[in-house]
């Protein structure tokens, strides 16, 4: 049942252009390089400190849902956070913390009043538009379906973090893949078989009799696979045990 669930979600995703990969299409990741910077300062409340105009200046001025954590730790199912009366709240061990804030119509800083214990990640989601060609979802449960506009990495851990949901995106679009879909093609390479590996960068799909693999490699080598034999379904990565939280950022 969890196979023939991936398989629907797979094609939830619009298909990419030839260049750009599957993640990039629905994972707004920004860096320096976009004048976009983040950090905690040193009364260690997260920011986001937009520098440049492009990324950010369609939400000058407006309530966005923005949120930071530590989407690496595992808190088997229980979150633990706490508020002060000065407004901050603090998040205790993984997850994310996640409200409303109302961006400065000029650039600077931007508080998000979350405190304590580094966050790897921090993003920013406002509501769905009609004119979205595709949507990275907040949470698997959002009803108002929040779309993620812009996310960033605040320590190395957080980079880590990022390249493996995006991964993670990739092998769950490639597990339908039709190998005469044009469009996929640049981005998916044929394993020779199922215990091998594509390049960094690519997508590597095997299929052979009742066996079918989709494979990928993380930024730091590591393979993160999804594979199927007969009825036996088998994988490394941890989210692929709630496919509804697949396609969606926490």
């Amino acid at each position: 049942m969890r196979a023939f669930l991936l398989s629907v979600l797979a094609l939830a995703v619009c298909a990419p252009s030839a260049s750009a990969t599957f993640a990039d299409q629905v994972m707004p990741v920004y860096d320096a390089a976009d004048d976009v910077t983040a950090g905690q300062t040193a009364r260690d409340i997260s920011a986001l400190r937009p520098k440049g105009g492009e990324a950010l200046s369609t939400l000058a001025g407006r309530t966005v849902k923005v949120g930071c954590g530590r989407p690496s730790i595992d808190n088997h199912g229980q979150a633990g956070f706490g508020q002060s009366t000065d407004g901050t709240s603090e998040l205790y061990g993984g997850g994310y913390l996640v409200g409303d804030r109302r961006l400065p119509r000029r650039r600077g800083r931007v508080g998000l009043q979350f405190v304590g214990a580094p966050y790897d990640v921090c993003f920013i989601a406002t509501k769905e538009r009609r004119s979205d060609d595709g949507c990275l979802p907040v949470g698997s449960g959002n009803e108002e379906r929040e779309c993620v506009r812009l996310i960033v990495a605040l320590t190395a851990q957080g980079l880590v973090d990022i390249d493996e949901r995006a991964r993670t995106i990739e092998l769950a679009t490639v597990w339908n893949y039709d190998p005469s879909d044009p469009d996929l093609r640049d981005d998916v390479v044929t394993l020779d078989s199922p215990d091998a590996s594509p390049p960094v960068g690519k997508i590597g799909l095997f299929r052979g009799g009742e066996s079918r693999t989709a494979v990928v490699l993380r930024r730091d080598g590591r393979r993160l696979f999804v594979r199927q034999d007969g009825d036996v379904f088998s994988t490394n990565v941890p989210v692929f045990t709630d496919v509804d939280d697949v396609f969606s950022l926490i």
